[in-house]
């Protein structure tokens, strides 16, 4: 039987899901910052106080910040469509979120949450394999398996900005020997942690806040397509697939707690094993309190499960390659047409909220 189920998320730490590059607010053109706020600017309610738009075009392509201000002088709050508290200045666009275009709602995407439950079957299922495709179907021969794991949409209430830095490792001049530290700039990273400077804001839903999609097994499509004669012999795993769908949505949620527990382990030994960094040890806590919310072995009421902005390479991929991220092995990077080795995903995008020190995209599903 086909099973339907409508799917409360709730937020566990910053959550972004990203509208993407094309629709980033960049400062000076989409939005401005006064009094400690960041003011998300709209170009037709600038218009619509009378403004030319040859007067505003060469302030905009500018990115002329101050004259944008003085030309809507008191106005500016009128003539935005949102306002943030500042967590921090950074010169990089801000990271926006995806809305709901009916009712410019922030939305957590089904296709996102999808995605990352795609990963996380991916390395479930497979065997050797190392392509998705390979294991979990394609839509061009009428294959793909996530067809029959259907997500809907689940609109937010609100969002804010989240200041984001880089963990990331870096190398003793002439010393084979690498520590931890806080990216600054391309070429430099140091132990100290500064909020400024090759930081990003990303703009989140934040812990505690919740909204409600529905998601779907198809149980019964899924059988017809395995009885097919022509397309039955193509779906690898078939006898594995069927009997997740058959086991119902607590099957796939135990699954996904699974891969998390195991994945958050291995993230709490690599900050573990490169604690020079400051305030390595709140990354850790949170991670702690990451593992204490998957509920225990047996119990899948519920999941947690890590997906959108900052997911990094392990999650993205289905976390298979490696069993410990300390040992991912080296590649080459030419600097100054010097060839060095650096180690592989050797970053960490990292959120500060409250305070503390944290891994972002974490939700529960129930």
């Amino acid at each position: 039987m086909n099973e339907r189920r409508q799917l409360e998320i709730e937020v566990i730490t910053p959550l972004s899901v990203g509208a993407g590059t094309s629709n980033d607010w960049i400062r000076g053109a989409d939005y401005i910052i006064k009094g400690g706020k960041v003011y998300i600017i709209d170009l037709t309610k600038i218009v619509a106080l009378g403004i030319g738009v040859d007067t505003l075009s060469p302030l905009l392509a500018k990115t002329d910040e101050k004259g944008i201000c003085e030309l809507i002088d008191d106005k500016l709050e009128q003539v935005s469509d949102y306002v943030f508290d500042l967590p921090a200045v950074s010169t990089n666009p801000i990271k926006s979120f995806l809305r709901n275009q009916l009712h410019d709602k922030p939305i957590i995407a089904g296709s996102s949450l999808k995605g990352a439950i795609r990963s996380i079957l991916f390395n479930y299922f497979r065997t050797e394999e190392r392509d998705c495709g390979s294991v979990l179907g394609n839509m061009k021969d009428n294959t793909d398996f996530m067809r029959f794991i259907q997500v809907g949409d689940a609109e937010m209430e609100k969002t804010s900005l989240v200041n984001s830095r880089l963990f990331n490792l870096w190398k003793e001049r002439d010393r084979d020997i690498w520590h931890s530290g806080w990216k600054h700039s391309n070429y430099f990273t140091s132990r100290e942690y500064e909020p400024m400077g090759f930081n990003t804001l990303y703009e989140c839903v934040l812990p505690g806040m919740k909204g409600v999609g529905n998601i779907r097994l198809l149980n019964d499509a899924f059988l017809r397509l395995v009885s097919d004669s022509i397309i039955g012999p193509k779906i690898k795993y078939a006898k594995d697939k069927k009997e997740l769908l058959a086991s119902g949505i607590e099957k796939l949620f135990g699954i996904i707690n699974d891969a998390t527990w195991d994945y958050l382990q291995k993230e709490k030994e690599f900050f573990e094993s490169y604690l020079e960094a400051e305030r390595t040890n709140e990354i850790i806590d949170g991670i702690d309190f990451l593992l204490s919310q998957i509920p225990c072995k047996g119990d899948n009421s519920y999941c947690v499960l890590k997906m959108s902005a900052g997911s990094g390479f392990h999650s993205i991929t289905g976390d298979w390659q490696y069993d410990d991220y300390t040992r991912t092995g080296f590649k080459t990077k030419f600097v100054n047409n010097n060839p060095i080795k650096i180690p592989n995903y050797k970053s960490r995008k990292i959120v500060e909220y409250k305070g503390k020190l944290q891994l972002m995209g974490f939700v529960k599903l129930q």
